[in-house]
């Protein structure tokens, strides 16, 4: 599955929604977009069902009008996750907002839409806390005079197979905090990959795309099994608030790897890496992170599109990992 496939689903599942919320009534927005989805559930009209008070269980806050499925043990009423529910589980739409471990009025009957979820497939290290990530953007953001702060995939399990015919790639732009400076872009050079098959990481990693300086985003733990560097200048290519799209693709044949880099117009710039600098071992990705390995002193930040970031074959038809997936509610 493509990004630009996965965005599409996404998409059709939200607009699926709005045309059933349409039809039970809801007032619909003038744009129907995620960000206005919990408003137009919420004013669908109250149905028949009987109305319960349920504790919210499940791994979601639920929204008005949202439909939800039912447990019941003696005269409690518990939210659960749909991947919970069996045959004796009930149907149910939420008659107000109840986040997670709260209670809230259900009318038991078999109404309410369905909204579409996003969860992390990632994990918080060192240097990163809820603050830098905003989930209903998908931005990440890292001040880079923070040393050390990455996420860090869950475990991929990339085949070996895969080595010689994947992409990695991130989307990021550089923000600045203090509009009274003229701060130095520290990005001159992009471009370097290492990786093993080990699932356990620690302090050291090897950098997938870096910096002069300041390493962004990498592979753990550190190792020369699989190794090439690419070097690409990419001054002129960055300014503040523009957004770069970079990736790194290998190959079984020579040249072994690929970085390519696409700036905010769209022009699309390349290089090669050469043979001698790239082996292959018949291991496999185990984890991903994104991040800044090291403290610059500026003003500035770095903040990471995470849904234009992830790892995939090399024509992008199958997705080894992105930083969200979409789980049934």
């Amino acid at each position: 599955m493509t990004i630009a496939s996965e965005i599409t689903r996404i998409k059709n599942n939200i607009a699926g929604a709005y045309t059933a919320l349409s039809a039970k009534g809801a007032t619909m927005p003038a744009t129907q977009n995620s960000a206005n989805l919990a408003t137009t559930v919420a004013s669908v009209p109250a149905g028949g069902g009987d109305t319960v008070t349920a504790t919210n269980n499940s791994s979601y806050d639920r929204v008005n009008g949202e439909k939800v499925w039912l447990s019941k043990s003696g005269d409690n009423y518990s939210i659960i996750n749909y991947a919970s529910a069996d045959k004796n589980s009930l149907i149910g739409a939420c008659k107000q907002n109840i986040a997670i471990g709260a209670s809230g009025s259900v009318e038991t009957i078999d109404d309410g839409v369905l909204v579409p979820h996003l969860t992390r497939d990632f994990i918080l290290k060192s240097g990163i806390t809820e603050s830098n990530i905003d989930d209903a953007a998908g931005l990440l953001t890292i001040p880079l005079s923070t040393s050390n702060a990455f996420i860090v995939s869950n475990v991929i399990d990339m085949p070996s197979t895969a080595e010689t015919d994947f992409k990695f790639k991130i989307k990021f732009k550089y923000i600045n905090n203090d509009p009274s400076t003229t701060p130095t872009l520290p990005l001159y050079t992009l471009g370097a990959l290492n990786f093993n098959n080990s699932t356990d990481y620690h302090t050291g990693y090897e950098p997938v795309l870096y910096t002069n300086g300041n390493d962004i985003c990498g592979t753990y733990p550190r190792s020369r099994s699989i190794r090439t560097t690419i070097i690409y200048d990419a001054t002129g290519l960055l300014n503040i608030d523009d957004w770069l799209t970079v990736s790194i693709e290998t190959n079984n044949t020579s040249p072994y790897a690929t970085l390519k880099i696409v700036d905010a117009n769209g022009n699309t710039y390349t290089k090669t890496g050469t043979d001698y600098d790239c082996t292959f071992d018949n291991r496999n990705v185990q984890r991903v992170c994104i991040g800044a390995s090291s403290a610059y002193t500026s003003t500035l930040s770095v903040v990471f599109d995470l849904n234009e970031c992830g790892l995939f074959s090399r024509d992008e038809s199958t997705t080894y990992w992105t930083p969200y997936k979409e789980t049934e509610g």
